[in-house]
């Protein structure tokens, strides 16, 4: 079992809003680093830039459906085509050449399997 004492974050830039999540439950453990996609407006939401609106909907879906009996691939894999779906009207016309204005995240997990642990990381978490 995994037990969550505290996180502590800090905003890579001077701007205070908070792109990082932390996401956890009894079998796993994670942190999801949103990056600020390189456009001037956002396209995801009013209340949180796209970077946190990206990590804030992938800490719901991860905290929900990591864990021992999950193929974590396939649950990224579920996550990317599950957010893309719900949100792709809301990019609207731009075209793939200009997928960079767009948010990211890296993420970084440790999931208590049945004999072993299990740490996977996708982007520039470590």
């Amino acid at each position: 079992m995994i037990r969550y004492i505290e996180s502590v974050t800090s905003p890579g830039v001077s701007d205070p809003k908070n792109e990082d999540r932390v996401y956890f439950n009894n079998e796993s453990i994670g942190v999801i680093d949103g990056a600020t996609g390189l456009g001037d407006k956002n396209y995801l939401s009013s209340k949180y830039s796209d970077a946190e609106y990206l990590a804030e909907c992938a800490r719901l879906f991860f905290s929900t459906n990591l864990n021992k009996n999950t193929n974590t691939k396939n649950i990224i894999e579920q996550f990317i085509l599950s957010f893309t779906n719900k949100n792709k009207e809301k990019f609207g016309d731009v075209p793939e050449s200009k997928r960079y204005l767009f948010p990211t995240a890296g993420f970084v997990s440790a999931t208590i399997k049945a004999s072993f642990l299990e740490i996977c990381s996708l982007g520039d978490c470590r």
